[in-house]
């Protein structure tokens, strides 16, 4: 439902069913990130303020924070 660069080559794409993608490589393969799986909602919209301070915005006031590990 909505894609966000974090910079120049990581890229996240949220979806419905608390789906989250993200590339590493700028687009070229993708993988699940399973961190929002039990969110339980439909994720609408992705924001990132910097590399590594980032939002998103899901069904029913559910924020979730990106954190790097």
């Amino acid at each position: 439902m909505d894609l966000a660069f974090q910079d120049a080559n990581n890229v996240w794409v949220t979806g419905g069913s608390s789906r989250l993608l993200h590339s590493a490589d700028g687009g070229k393969t993708w993988a699940r990130d399973e961190s929002a799986a039990n969110s339980g909602t439909n994720l609408y919209r992705i924001r990132f303020f910097g590399p590594e301070y980032g939002f998103i915005l899901g069904a029913d006031g559910v924020l979730l924070r990106y954190q790097p590990t």
